[in-house]
């Protein structure tokens, strides 16, 4: 878990704390115990999902470059309409301008080094909606990015993969397995 520093607008900050996690969990693999030839992933939900989404497409160094992302109802672009208005304004401010609106959304940032990603947003979500993952989803497939959506009907925001009033919980947690599983088989 990493408790990454909050921006105030400073939106390269949470990028850099979430970067140099990972290259610790690597550098540290052996003395901690942890198997460095497993892929290792990054996972995110809501704006947590926006920096996971940030990473995958804008990691810092090769070390600092997870293997696939969990994005969980995820905010992806700053630039639409109804994007997250608390995300957009602690990573940019009151009045981004337009070229901070595209560097910071994640489907804009797409490239053919972007991690492979397992999404997962419900269809009835009212605080983010599903049309972030969704953008996100077809940035990844167009550039062969291995990709999966997950988009129950219903579950709303808010829930974590342990939650209990998630009904598609087990059904999701599988999915995300097999997919980490078909990540390990590549690697």
């Amino acid at each position: 878990v990493v408790k990454y520093r909050l921006p105030k607008w400073h939106c390269d900050i949470p990028l850099s704390d979430a970067c140099r996690a990972i290259e610790l969990l690597r550098d540290s693999a052996q003395q901690w115990g942890i198997d460095g030839s497993k892929p290792l992933g990054v996972i995110g939900y809501s704006a947590g999902g926006h920096l996971a989404a940030t990473v995958v497409t804008k990691f810092l160094t090769e070390k600092s470059r997870p293997d696939f992302g969990i994005l969980c109802f995820p905010v992806i672009s700053l630039e639409i309409f109804r994007t997250h208005y608390g995300t957009r304004f602690e990573l940019l401010g009151e009045t981004p301008t337009s070229e901070q609106l595209i560097a910071w959304s994640a489907n804009k940032q797409v490239t053919d080094r972007t991690s492979p990603c397992f999404i997962v947003h419900c269809q009835d979500d009212d605080i983010v909606p599903v049309t972030h993952s969704v953008m996100m989803y077809e940035a990844l497939i167009q550039q062969g990015i291995k990709a999966e959506l997950f988009c129950p009907s219903t579950g709303k925001h808010g829930w974590n993969l342990l939650s209990e009033h998630f009904s598609q919980r087990t059904a999701c947690q599988q999915a995300i397995l097999q997919f980490i599983s078909e990540i390990t088989l590549v690697k």
